[in-house]
């Protein structure tokens, strides 16, 4: 990882250094400081510095992130938005980010020429996609993220797949969580187009439960009830069926 993260760092400093000259953030342990003159702590206002995730979700350890929200940047006149960090702690990079404060994962694609931005306050969320390293917005999707069942995968550097709560007319009832159906998408890089692998219904439920990043082959969870008012009783993973395909068929 350490290798192929060196190219990406030294480009992110590139940009950064010369759009965002002061006043810059860099982090004393794991606390963001606001270097413009002299040194000013952000330490009240309960920002977290996290790693940077990999395409499969697991931290990097050599790229970090802190977001900064509206009153922040207010108060400390930086600009809103999302700060990456090396090792040394200076700042490497930023994006522009209105949602900032609602962020809760920042991720990498698989060769890392894509950052994805995770944001929202609720299970319906949304990854917005930014070129790497000039941070440029490339597209994004709403997602629903599941407790306890992964959110999105990669396939290649083209596509992910993600389970989508689905906007359509239901007979259910929001006696439950989640309300509505939940679909299975996949979303192209290439095009900025997205595409229902499985569609949800009244009655059953998709969650993409894996898939191969090489191959494109992917497994579905089909969750279903034999009625809507089933549903007030939210059935365990235990009942689902396992279905099995793939993005090159």
């Amino acid at each position: 990882m350490k290798y192929i993260l060196a190219p990406l760092l030294l480009s992110l400093f590139l940009c950064s250094a010369s759009a965002y000259a002061t006043p810059v953030l860099q982090l004393q342990g794991d606390k963001p400081v606001v270097i413009n003159n002299a040194a000013t702590s952000m330490e009240g206002y309960d920002i977290e510095v996290n790693w940077v995730k990999d395409y499969k979700g697991i931290p990097s350890k050599e790229l970090r992130y802190c977001t900064v929200g509206q009153d922040s940047a207010q108060k400390y006149g930086v600009p809103q938005g999302v700060y990456f960090f090396d090792n040394e702690s200076k700042q490497v990079g930023f994006i522009d980010f209105e949602y900032a404060e609602f962020c809760a994962d920042v991720r990498l694609s698989p060769d890392e020429s894509i950052i994805a931005v995770d944001s929202g306050m609720s299970l319906d969320r949304d990854w917005t996609f930014y070129s790497a390293p000039d941070m440029k917005k490339i597209g994004s999707v709403s997602y629903f993220s599941p407790p306890e069942r992964p959110d999105l995968f990669w396939i290649r550097q083209d596509s992910i797949i993600y389970d989508k709560s689905t906007d359509m007319e239901t007979q259910r009832s929001c006696g439950y969580d989640p309300c509505g159906p939940i679909s299975v998408e996949t979303y192209s890089f290439k095009t900025g187009k997205t595409q229902t692998l499985f569609s949800g219904t009244d009655l059953c439920d998709y969650y993409i439960a894996d898939a191969n990043t090489k191959t494109g082959d992917y497994e579905v969870d089909k969750l279903c009830q034999p009625t809507v008012k089933a549903w007030f009783d939210f059935p365990s993973d235990e009942s689902a069926i396992r279905m099995k395909g793939s993005l090159n068929q």
